[in-house]
Parts: C-alpha cells; sequence; structure tokens
C-alpha cells in the first residue's frame, strides 16, 4: 500500500473522497518544506502499521470486560466488515470506509451518543 503515491492510497481510506484536509496536509509548511514533513510523515506511518496482519486481538479481546462498541464502514477496502465479525458484534456503518468517522461523521457521533 505504501509503494503508492499518498493521495492514491488516500483514496482506499474513505469511501466518499479524499477530505480537503488530507489532500492539502502540510502545504501550509510551503513547497519546499511541505513535501518533507508528508514524505516523514508517510514514513512513520508506515513503520507503525506495517506488514499488515492479524496482531491476534481475537486472542485478547476477552479480557475486555467493560461494555465496548465496534464501528465499521461497510465499503471498508483495507479491512472488511467479516474480518471484524471475527472478534464479535460489529455496528456497521452505511456508506462508510475505513475512516467512518469522515465518511459518516454524523452517523458515527449519533451511534457513539447512544452508546455512551
Amino acid at each position: 500500500m505504501y509503494a503508492a503515491p499518498a493521495i492514491e492510497r488516500m483514496s482506499h481510506l474513505f469511501a466518499k473522497g479524499v477530505p480537503e484536509a488530507f489532500t492539502t496536509r502540510f502545504s501550509h509548511l510551503g513547497p519546499d518544506e511541505g513535501p518533507v514533513a508528508a514524505y516523514l510523515s508517510d514514513v512513520a506511518a508506515a513503520n507503525v502499521l506495517w506488514p499488515f496482519g492479524d496482531r491476534g486481538i481475537a486472542n485478547r479481546l476477552h479480557r475486555v470486560t467493560c461494555p465496548r462498541i465496534t464501528l465499521w464502514g461497510d465499503l471498508d477496502e483495507l479491512i472488511p466488515v467479516s474480518t471484524g465479525r471475527r472478534w464479535g458484534d460489529v455496528m456497521v456503518v452505511p456508506g462508510a470506509g475505513h475512516l467512518r468517522e469522515w465518511d459518516a461523521p454524523d452517523t458515527v457521533l449519533a451511534t457513539l451518543r447512544a452508546f455512551l
């Protein structure tokens, strides 16, 4: 995923197009510093996330004894809803991708308020 340019990579995170906040990130630093900051941000994210894979959450999730809610975008291209369902109940957010709070902020907010 990190072999693709940032704008192409980001298009897989959102179901409704990449928000301007992400397309113009670091632009306030100017044409010299902005791309450097974006590159360093991408390298940091890749180091945290790569390699993808099962981190064993299914084996540890039973330890969470307080009420919990799992929200999942039905259009998530990175991790399908079926993966989340292996971990327990999932509330699917219609029309949302991986970053569901950006694609469907009102639905996410209403769901979290009702849960809390």
